[in-house]
């Protein structure tokens, strides 16, 4: 098998073992994209049923065709584009690169900042449609740099993906996104032409695009952002020179499960917190809780619970979740705040998923709760109350 295909669909299957609900087959992963994408959306009530229908028994059906218009479409516009863009990748030469492409500029900027290396050092990979997001960086757009052939690589074997991936996973799966094979491929080509002056950053877990680094013969260096869970089906993504751990537990499975060698080990610097003066000093407990959407059930339950206690309450939904409607909906009934995507104030307490966000502060010496994705949240509720009396006292 071609090991560009190779590498987007391993980072596709690993999807089924980074999820707790889907390794566990405690939902089927048709329902559970639906249930991601109707959250992700903020829709809910009856909205969402008729939402939920139309995904599950009219979108999912014509996914295929829709996505061989987009990639077709992408391929046109980039042959007129190269007429007038065309450079080579040999004047690339003695750059720190890092991946552009699915990171919210908050999280790329963050993670980034944790190395200690000046953000003005690095050079970001990224696409014409993606490259305002990243403007205070410099920037290579990597379509300046293919050539026909290239293109034409790349939409074969996008072509191939698409057809492969739905006769293979179509009745257990939906919901794809496989049109961005296209510019997977496109990325691959272009990181297997950088000469090894250059040295490649990226901060993904075991996804396509730690696979596409994975098999690079450049300088790589993988910056953590994200928890690894004892989950021993991921296959190896392959070898990095260098890795930014968050810390040693997560040194320790990244190296057990992720990686073929033992990258030269570091740690990221600690959290900055910022935002303090939105923290009210009158005695009593300011609690974090660190939200995601996919989680949305059990943070119901737990606001609730926190509202009821003598606290203040900020909730710090997660970066990629751009409708927060949900939470703005409880804010009618509870009283907290909501976090903008760079306020990380020093608070008392933090309530939270299995987070990255949640390691940082108990690095930093601040009392962090964990629930566990599968646990009776009432059970959890009681561990919190419990916990919050330590405060008090």
């Amino acid at each position: 098998m071609n090991n560009m295909l190779q590498a987007y669909l391993l980072g596709y299957l690993n999807t089924y073992f980074l999820y707790d609900k889907l390794r566990t087959k405690s939902v089927s992963p048709i329902d559970y994209k639906i249930e991601a994408t109707c959250n992700y959306l903020g829709i809910s009530g009856n909205v969402k049923k008729l939402f939920s229908f139309i995904l599950k028994y009219i979108i999912r059906y014509i996914e295929l065709p829709i996505s061989i218009i987009i990639v077709l479409y992408k391929y046109i516009l980039l042959n007129v584009n190269i007429l007038f863009y065309r450079k080579k990748t040999n004047t690339i030469r003695k750059s720190l690169i890092v991946l552009g492409f699915n990171s919210p500029i908050s999280i790329f900027t963050n993670v980034l900042s944790s190395i200690k290396i000046p953000l003005n050092q690095f050079t970001v990979v990224c696409n014409k449609s993606n490259k305002k997001i990243y403007s205070k960086y410099n920037n290579i757009v990597i379509e300046h740099y293919l050539s026909y052939k290239d293109l034409y690589k790349s939409f074969i074997l996008s072509l191939k993906t698409m057809f492969y991936i739905t006769k293979k996973y179509k009745k257990r799966d939906c919901f794809f996104r496989y049109y961005s094979s296209f510019e997977y491929y496109l990325m691959y080509i272009f990181l297997k032409r950088l000469d090894n002056t250059n040295k490649l950053f990226y901060i993904n877990l075991a996804d396509k695009w730690s696979y596409l680094v994975g098999s690079l013969e450049i300088e790589t260096t993988f910056i953590q952002h994200g928890r690894v869970e004892d989950t021993p089906n991921i296959k190896k993504i392959g070898t990095v020179n260098n890795a930014y751990y968050i810390n040693e537990e997560q040194k320790i499975l990244c190296e057990k499960y992720m990686f073929k060698n033992k990258p030269i080990c570091h740690y990221r610097t600690n959290l900055s917190f910022t935002s303090n003066h939105l923290l009210i000093k009158d005695g009593l407990p300011n609690v974090l809780l660190v939200a995601n959407l996919l989680f949305f059930d059990k943070e119901n339950v737990i606001i609730k619970e926190l509202c009821q206690r003598k606290i203040h309450l900020l909730v710090k939904p997660h970066p990629h979740d751009k409708n927060l409607e949900k939470y703005k909906q409880l804010q009618m009934l509870y009283k907290f705040k909501i976090l903008e995507k760079n306020d990380y104030p020093k608070v008392d307490y933090v309530v939270s998923y299995q987070s990255t966000l949640a390691d940082e502060y108990n690095s930093l010496g601040v009392k962090v709760l964990i629930y566990n994705k599968d646990m009776d949240i009432s059970e959890f509720t009681k561990e919190i109350n419990i916990q919050l009396k330590t405060i008090y006292e």
